[in-house]
C-alpha cells in the first residue's frame, strides 16, 4: 500500500504551490517596505509609512490564511479517514 492511497498528491502540490506564492509576495513586500524606510528621512511621513507598512502586512497575511483555508473547505483535500489503513 503506497502513499498516493491516502494522499492527495495533487493537493499537496497545489498547497505547496499557494504557500510558495504567498512567502514570495511577503517578501517582495517586505523588500519594498525596506527601501522605503532608506529612501524616505525620518519625519511624520515615515511613521505613517510604517503604520500602512504593518497594517497591509497583516492584512495580507489574514488574506492569505483566509485563502488557504477557503482552498482547503472547498473539498480540494478529501477526508484523510475514509482513505487511511490505520482505520477501520
Amino acid at each position: 500500500m503506497g502513499y498516493d492511497e491516502w494522499i492527495e498528491i495533487a493537493t499537496l502540490k497545489l498547497l505547496l504551490r499557494h504557500a510558495s506564492v504567498n512567502i514570495a509576495a511577503l517578501i517582495l513586500f517586505a523588500t519594498v517596505g525596506y527601501i522605503g524606510h532608506l529612501v524616505i528621512p525620518l519625519g511624520p511621513i515615515r511613521i505613517i509609512l510604517d503604520f500602512v507598512e504593518e497594517f497591509v502586512l497583516v492584512g495580507l497575511i489574514l488574506f492569505f490564511a483566509y485563502q488557504t483555508a477557503l482552498l482547503l473547505w472547498k473539498g480540494r483535500v478529501r477526508n484523510v479517514s475514509e482513505r487511511c489503513f490505520l482505520v477501520a
